[in-house]
């Protein structure tokens, strides 16, 4: 009837405690508690789940796929709880059935999305909490809850599903799981900035870079990745029949000989190219399809290109001529290409979701953005807030 139930509320205390009591009521012989998870008994052939997801409560998938049996072990096994982590993590904000499911689509991912809540809400009831009502059930991360880990991915999974957690990292420890304190500048390999427009009129000013301590870690990964795929590639089957969008490949550029990570952003569709993003080198490009490949885990770890934001800003009133003209001023000497000393200011806390740039600096042209931008008051700086 739409009501948050809280299993505090109740003498039970408990979800799992609830089961239990239903359970040996008598009155669901189908059902058995396996390992903290709602399971089938196995003598029921066919799951009761699949009738379930036509209701509102749970996503509306195809009608041919919601009546086919599920296998009992794709439970605890179809998804690991940590990709459902970084999906939301990754969102910023509680999922719906529906859309978690069409996440995991667009990764390859073929899942019952019931069991799927069923496992999350018992045995990761520590990090996962849902809310049920009458526009469907609703899938989100506890507070400070930390990324679970799992004895072992199931082998069903598509060979590159490990490509999930590239684009949920920034770069490194540097960037992505350590709290770093403020005002640390690194050196950076500056590819491009840009003024990103915002709704309510705020804007702010986007950076992608390396970190120069990085560059020969970088070349290095490089180099033996290009090594592995044009040597074992076509030996390998490697080669993508329709890429998925959102997911992780490997592009193997027939002009200079070298092999790229990108993510796809599109389907494709009928065409035989599709437009990726080069995450390492922070870029966009129409690629053809015949030249995607497989990513395999050895070469899944987090991107070594960093994009990273100021804080949200207001153009002065009246101003705005004199800010694009500025503005295009310290971009020509940023990436003129004889700013070598630029350093990056940026602050990470993983604990609150921040990760924001707090200063881009050069000591030879005597610019700090986007302090340079308050000095000539063309700007007015909103509070940080998460992004």
């Amino acid at each position: 009837d739409g009501r948050h139930i809280d299993p505090k509320n109740y003498p039970e205390g408990t979800w799992e405690n609830i089961i239990q009591k239903l359970l040996s009521s008598g009155r669901y012989p189908e059902f058995i508690v396996r390992d903290g998870v709602l399971d089938l008994r196995k003598d029921f052939e066919k799951s009761l789940f699949p009738s379930v997801q036509s209701s509102n409560n749970c996503a509306n998938s195809d009608q041919n796929e919601s009546k086919r049996p599920v296998p009992l072990s794709s439970i605890d096994n179809s998804v690991p709880a940590a990709i459902i982590y970084d999906l939301l993590l990754e969102s910023g904000r509680p999922l719906h059935q529906k859309e978690l499911l069409e996440k995991l689509s667009a990764r390859g991912i073929d899942v019952n999305i019931c069991q799927l809540t069923v496992k999350l809400i018992t045995k990761f009831k520590n990090v996962f909490c849902c809310k049920f009502d009458l526009a469907g059930t609703v899938i989100s991360l506890i507070h400070d809850a930390k990324r679970p880990e799992e004895p072992a991915v199931s082998s069903c999974l598509p060979s590159f599903i490990e490509s999930v957690k590239i684009v949920n990292h920034v770069m490194s420890d540097y960037c992505s799981t350590t709290e770093s304190a403020g005002n640390i500048f690194k050196p950076v390999l500056l590819i491009d900035i840009a003024l990103i427009r915002e709704p309510l009129e705020r804007f702010r000013i986007q950076a992608f870079f390396r970190l120069r301590s990085f560059e020969r870690e970088y070349n290095l990964f490089e180099k033996k990745m290009c090594l592995h795929y044009l040597s074992y590639g076509p030996e390998k089957d490697y080669a993508i029949k329709k890429p998925i969008k959102d997911c992780i490949y490997v592009f193997h550029d027939i002009k200079d000989n070298r092999v790229y990570r990108v993510q796809c952003m599109g389907d494709g569709g009928h065409s035989d190219a599709v437009l990726v993003y080069l995450i390492d080198q922070m870029r966009y490009q129409k690629v053809p399809v015949n030249q995607l490949r497989k990513l395999t885990s050895d070469y899944a770890r987090p991107s070594y290109g960093v994009v990273a934001k100021t804080a949200p800003f207001m153009i002065v009133p009246g101003r705005k001529n004199e800010f694009d003209k500025y503005f295009s001023l310290v971009y020509s000497k940023l990436l003129g290409g004889t700013a070598l000393d630029i350093q990056a200011d940026v602050v990470s806390e993983p604990s609150k979701n921040l990760f924001e740039l707090k200063q881009l600096y050069s000591e030879v042209h005597s610019l700090n953005v986007p302090a340079i931008f308050l000095r000539q008051n063309l700007i007015q700086v909103f509070p940080s807030n998460v992004y």
